[in-house]
C-alpha cells in the first residue's frame, strides 16, 4: 500500500512540475518544390520575378489548453531582421488543413488549435543555375523553362531528404539566424508569455 501511494505521489508531482514546451521545430515530411515568385521589393520599387524555391519549416505545437485565448499569435524574424510589414513574403500555414492560419481566424482557438505548423520563406530565391541544379539532381527529365507562374512547382524531394542531400545550401540558410516567435495570451494574465524559437533549418 504504501508503495502504491509513493508512486502515485511521483506520478502527481512530475506531472505538476512538467514544463510545457508549447512549441518544438520538427524535421518535416513535406516536400521541397521550385517555382516563380512575382513580390514587390520595397528598397526598388519595382515588382521581381524569380525563381524560388519552397522550404516547409515545420514546428509541433502544444497548445490545445483552455487557459489559452484565442489571440495566440507568431511572428517571423528573418536574417535577424523583423519580416513583418507589408513586404513580409512569408506565409504560415495550419498543418493539419495545409491552409494560412490568417483564413482560419474564426476557428483559431481552444480547442481548435492544430497540432503542427509550417512556415514558408517567400523570398528564399534561386538563380537559374541553382534551379536547374536541384531540378537535375531530383528530375532529370524536366527544366527550369516548364515554370511559366506561381502555379507551376517541380517538387524535388521530402525536406526531411533534401537536407540530409544538400548540407551546403542549407548551411547558407543557417548563416544569419531565423527566428518564429509565439506570443501566447492567457485568460488569468494581463501579460502573454513570448517564445522564440530559433530556426535549425
Amino acid at each position: 500500500m504504501r508503495n502504491t501511494i509513493f508512486i502515485l505521489i511521483a506520478l502527481l508531482t512530475i506531472i505538476s512540475c512538467k514544463n510545457t514546451s508549447y512549441i518544438e521545430e520538427i524535421t518535416s515530411e513535406r516536400n521541397v518544390g521550385i517555382t516563380l515568385r512575382n513580390y514587390y521589393e520595397i528598397e526598388k520599387g519595382t515588382v521581381v520575378t524569380t525563381l524560388g524555391i519552397i522550404i516547409p519549416i515545420e514546428f509541433k505545437l502544444d497548445i490545445n489548453y483552455k487557459n489559452i485565448r484565442k489571440t495566440t499569435s507568431f511572428h517571423y524574424i528573418r536574417n535577424d531582421k523583423s519580416a513583418g510589414g507589408n513586404g513580409n513574403n512569408y506565409c504560415i500555414f495550419n498543418g493539419d488543413t495545409n491552409k494560412p492560419i490568417f483564413y482560419e481566424e474564426n476557428n483559431w482557438g481552444y480547442p481548435y488549435f492544430p497540432s503542427s505548423i509550417y512556415l514558408i520563406d517567400e523570398k528564399l530565391d534561386l538563380t537559374k543555375e541553382e534551379a536547374e541544379a536541384f531540378i537535375k539532381k531530383y528530375h532529370p527529365t524536366a527544366s527550369a523553362e516548364e515554370i511559366k507562374s506561381d502555379k507551376d512547382t517541380i517538387v524535388l524531394a521530402p525536406y526531411s531528404k533534401f537536407r540530409k542531400e544538400n548540407p551546403e545550401f542549407i548551411e547558407k540558410l543557417r548563416k544569419e539566424p531565423d527566428t518564429l516567435t509565439l506570443r501566447l495570451s492567457f485568460e488569468n494574465k494581463k501579460e502573454p508569455k513570448i517564445i522564440d524559437k530559433g530556426i535549425h533549418w
